[in-house]
C-alpha cells in the first residue's frame, strides 16, 4: 500500500521546491528508478547526476546528495521521484511483488558458480562494488600486502567534486567498517599497521577534491581514533616498543599536512609511560632548539614546523602542569601582540593576575604602531578591575577612534559606562569622530569599491534601538541596501510609509540580478509593500507603482508570472 502522495509531497518541500521537481518529472530527468518492499531509489539528471532514496517503512524518510538533501530537506530531486513512484504504482498492479523480492527468489535459483560469475562479471563495470570485493577478499585472509593495496585502491582517487562527495565518502566508510571489524576480531596489532597506512593515502588524496564539508576528514579522524584504540588493545609492552611509538608520533605530526595526530603526546600518555614520553620529550626538544626567537618587529620565514613543534612543547608543559614552563614557550615568539595576550591570560588563569598586568600593558607599548584591539581590551579589563577606569578608558578610545564599527561603539559604552562617563562625555564624542570621518571620506571622494555614506551611523542606531534616528541618518546620507531592509522592518509596525521608502528602493536592483530567486525575493517585497501602504490609505499609489514596475520588466516572463500568481 503506498504511503505517500502528492500532498503529502508538497508538503514536505514546499511549494517551491515542488513546483521545480514537478518540472524534473515531467521533463523526464528521473531515470534508474528502482523499487524496493518499503521505499524507491532513482538518480535525478541536473547539475549533475543525484542519487535519491525514499523510504517508507518508519514514516516518509527522503535523502538525496544534493546540497539541499544532504543539509535533510525534502529537494526537488526527491519530489521528482515521489511522482515517477506515484506515477509508476498508478499503472501496476499492486499485487506485483517488489523488485528486490523477485530479485532474491532467482538468485536463490541460481549455482554457487553462477552467482560468482555474475558477481565478477558486475564489478568489471562498477568500481565501487570492486573496491568492496576486494577488501572483503584481504580481510578473510587477513593478507596485509592486500588489505593495504585495497585501501590504497579505495582511497586513491582522480580529482573529485563537492557534488561527488557523498559517493567517495560511501567508500572511505568501507575502509572504517574493515578496521573496526578487524579490531573486534582481535587482530589489533594489524589495525594499528593498516589504518596509519589509510591515514597517509588520505593526506595524499586531499590534494585531488573539494572536502569543503570536512566530510573526507572525519573519516580520516576515525583511522587515526582507530589507531589509538588498537594500541589500547595492543599496548606496548617493552621501553623500547614506547620509544618506537614515540618516535612514531613525533615523526607524523611535525610532518603532518592536515593536522594528522595533533596533540599526540597527550592522547597516547598513557600508553607512552615515561620511556615513550622522555623519547617524545628528547625529540621535540632538539627541535626546539633550532627554532629562533622572535622579539616584536621580528619576522621570520615561513617554517611549516615552527606551529607544530610549539604546539608540542606546550602539550608537554601541559602534562606537567608547569605554568612558567609554558610562558617560558609562549615567550620564545613575541613577534605579535596576540602572543602577549595569550600570556596574560595564562598567568590570570593561574591567578597571577599583576604579572599578567605586566605582559599585557608591555605587549601594547611593543605594539603602538600595530596595535591588536585584543590585547587593548584585555587590558583595559585588567584596569577596570583596579578602578583604574580612565586608564582604561582612555586605552578603548584609541581602539574606537582608530577604527570606529558597532563593536567599538559597544566597547567604548561598556568600559564608559562603568567610568560613568558614557552619557556625559564619550557618546557625543563619539558620534562626532564618525560624522568627521564621514565628512573626510566624501572629500575624497567615492572610488570603485566604496562609496562613503552613513551606514555606520544608521547601524549603530539600529543597534542602540533608536529608530527614528537611524531613519534620520539613512535619508541623510544613505546606507548600504541590508541596512534599508532591517530599516524598513523595524519601522513597519510604527511607520508603514517610511517603510515603504525603504524597501521601494531595494526591489528595482534586485529584479535587476534577473534571476528567479530575486524575482521571488522582489515580489515577496512588493506585497509587504502594498500592506504597508494599504494601512497608510495609498492603495491607489501602490497599484499606480505595481503598475510602473510591470511597464518597466514586462519583457521578464518569469517575474510577470510571480506577479501574476500573487495578484500583483
Amino acid at each position: 500500500m503506498n504511503v505517500i502522495n502528492r500532498k503529502q509531497l508538497q508538503s514536505q518541500a514546499g511549494s517551491a521546491a515542488f513546483g521545480r521537481g514537478e518540472g524534473y518529472f515531467e521533463s523526464g530527468l528521473v531515470g534508474s528508478l528502482r523499487l524496493h518492499k518499503d521505499g524507491v531509489q532513482a538518480k535525478v539528471s541536473g547539475s549533475y547526476p543525484y542519487r535519491v532514496r525514499l523510504d517508507w517503512r518508519n514514516g516518509f524518510d527522503y535523502r538525496c546528495n544534493c546540497p539541499m538533501g544532504v543539509q535533510g530537506d525534502c529537494c526537488k530531486h526527491c519530489v521528482a521521484v515521489g511522482l515517477a513512484w506515484l506515477s509508476r504504482d498508478a499503472e501496476s498492479d499492486s499485487t506485483v511483488d517488489s523488485e528486490d523480492e523477485r530479485i532474491r527468489r532467482w538468485l536463490e535459483s541460481k549455482k554457487k558458480k553462477q552467482l560468482i560469475s555474475m558477481i565478477m562479471e558486475a564489478s568489471e563495470s562498477d568500481d565501487q562494488l570492486f573496491k568492496r570485493l576486494s577488501l572483503m577478499a584481504s580481510a578473510s585472509s587477513l593478507d596485509l600486502t592486500a588489505l593495504k593495496q585495497s585501501i590504497s585502491n579505495t582511497i586513491e582517487t582522480d580529482y573529485i567534486d563537492y557534488y561527488e562527495m557523498n559517493s567517495y565518502v560511501d567508500e572511505l566508510s568501507s575502509v572504517t567498517d574493515l578496521l573496526e571489524s578487524l579490531l573486534v576480531d582481535g587482530h589489533a596489532s594489524e589495525v594499528q599497521e593498516l589504518s596509519l597506512h589509510a591515514v597517509d593515502c588520505m593526506a595524499e588524496a586531499f590534494e585531488n577534491m573539494d572536502d569543503s564539508d570536512g566530510m573526507a576528514a572525519s573519516e580520516m579522524e576515525c583511522w587515526q581514533e582507530i589507531h589509538f584504540r588498537a594500541c589500547q588493545a595492543a599496548p606496548p609492552a617493552t621501553d623500547a616498543q614506547r620509544e618506537e611509538l614515540a618516535n612514531m608520533l613525533f615523526e607524523r605530526e611535525v610532518n603532518a599536512e592536515w593536522d594528522e595526530f595533533y596533540g599526540s603526546v597527550e592522547t597516547y600518555a598513557d600508553l607512552l609511560g615515561e620511556a615513550g614520553i622522555a623519547e617524545f620529550t628528547l625529540l621535540v626538544e632538539q627541535a626546539w632548539e633550532k627554532i629562533p626567537v622572535l622579539m616584536p618587529g621580528k619576522k621570520e620565514e615561513y617554517r611549516h614546523d615552527r606551529l607544530k613543534v610549539t604546539s608540542m612543547m606546550e602539550s608537554l608543559a601541559k602534562l606537567d602542569g608547569d605554568v612558567d614552563a609554558q610562558i617560558a614557550i609562549k615567550a620564545r615568539d613575541l613577534s605579535l601582540p596576540y602572543y602577549f595576550l595569550q600570556i596574560a591570560e595564562l598567568l590570570a588563569k593561574a591567578n597571577r593576575f599583576d604579572e599578567a598586568l605586566d605582559w599585557a600593558e608591555k605587549g601594547v607599548a611593543a605594539f603602538e604602531r600595530e596595535p591588536d584591539s585584543r590585547l587593548e581590551e584585555y587590558l583595559a579589563e585588567l584596569y577596570t578591575q583596579r578602578k583604574a577606569f580612565g586608564k582604561a578608558v582612555a586605552i578603548i578610545w584609541n581602539v574606537f577612534e582608530r577604527q570606529p564599527s558597532v563593536h567599538s561603539w559597544g566597547t567604548l559604552k561598556l568600559f564608559s559606562s562603568k567610568a560613568n562617563e558614557w552619557g556625559n562625555k564619550w557618546r557625543q564624542q563619539a558620534l562626532d569622530h564618525i560624522r568627521h570621518q564621514i565628512s573626510e571620506d566624501k572629500k575624497r571622494g567615492a572610488t570603485r569599491w566604496y562609496k562613503p555614506d552613513h551606514s555606520l551611523l544608521v547601524q549603530i542606531f539600529l543597534h542602540e534601538n533608536e529608530v527614528e534616528s537611524a531613519w534620520l541618518e539613512a535619508n541623510e546620507g544613505d546606507c548600504s541596501a541590508d541596512l534599508w531592509k532591517r530599516l524598513g522592518e523595524k519601522l513597519g509596525d510604527s511607520e508603514p510609509l517610511q517603510a515603504t521608502f525603504c524597501w521601494q528602493r531595494l526591489v528595482e536592483p534586485i529584479i535587476n540580478r534577473k534571476n528567479n530567486a530575486s524575482y521571488v525575493e522582489a515580489v515577496q517585497m512588493m506585497l509587504a509593500i502594498g500592506a504597508w501602504m494599504k494601512r497608510a490609505d495609498k492603495e491607489n499609489a501602490f497599484e499606480h507603482w505595481v503598475q510602473e514596475v510591470r511597464m518597466r520588466h514586462r519583457p521578464k516572463r518569469n517575474l510577470m508570472k510571480i506577479m501574476n500568481e500573487e495578484k500583483l
